[in-house]
């Protein structure tokens, strides 16, 4: 059963994604579900991979280790921002099917380009529907109806643009971002300011990053712009999809 088939309407909606996939064997629902409410669960894995300009990107193998590490916090959702680059790109494709066959997540493919290249839309026919989506502007939805008509899931990359507007958003302490260099920030709409900035996966492991309380798992959101930058936010995105 897909994860999405299990929820139900008195499901927390970020908490659902779980089913199928407790990671603390043992404990009964209802601790597991007080554990998720106090944070003690991450969810969401949000990549960033398109190359920052004159810095080095992670290795196919570093890319797959990450998966690994993420999957044994919890994380069943993985969200990878393509960027404008559509040439081939093996290493996504690659984590793509890794994250899903090995460790049973639900894959998002992101685009803010409003295309994607030919081995990105063949991933998308391979992987199963029930738990593949493509995320994209909300206008740019029917410029990819020929992938709707063979069944794939087009969904909007921001489906909650005023969400966050004027709180503080506290999605982040349950989500994993990452770049292309390894470097972990609070969220994508942070991603590459200082303050925000939490280390990065060649020095030390996820596990300690995300439950550092002396690092920053929540933003702000006072930037008027920063609804666009929340676009492929995975726990907005998820919220979204488990209410459709």
């Amino acid at each position: 059963m897909s994860p999405l088939a299990e929820h139900s309407s008195e499901t927390d909606p970020l908490e659902f994604f779980l089913l199928g996939r407790r990671i603390r064997q043992g404990l009964s629902k209802c601790t597991q579900a007080a554990e998720a409410r106090t944070g003690g669960d991450v969810f969401y894995l949000w990549l960033q991979t398109e190359p920052v300009e004159g810095a080095p990107t992670l290795t196919s193998d570093e890319w797959l280790n990450i998966v690994d590490e993420a999957a044994s916090l919890g994380v069943n959702w993985l969200v990878v921002t393509l960027g404008s680059l559509c040439g081939e790109r093996t290493e996504i494709v690659e984590l793509c099917r890794w994250a899903h066959s090995t460790h049973g997540m639900v894959v998002c493919l992101h685009t803010r380009a409003g295309q994607i290249s030919t081995h990105e839309r063949q991933l998308l026919r391979e992987l199963p529907p029930a738990s593949t989506f493509l995320l994209v502007d909300p206008e740019r939805v029917d410029d990819f109806s020929d992938l709707l008509d063979e069944g794939v899931r087009v969904c909007s990359a921001n489906p909650a643009p005023s969400a966050t507007d004027g709180e503080t958003c506290e999605y982040p302490h349950r989500m994993i971002f990452v770049d292309s260099r390894g470097r972990l920030y609070t969220c994508g709409m942070v991603s590459g300011e200082r303050d925000f900035f939490l280390g990065s996966v060649l020095d030390g492991s996820l596990d300690a990053i995300m439950h550092n309380p002396q690092l920053p798992h929540s933003v702000a959101s006072t930037d008027p712009e920063a609804h666009t930058r929340c676009s492929g936010c995975p726990p907005l995105v998820a919220k979204h999809l488990c209410h459709k």
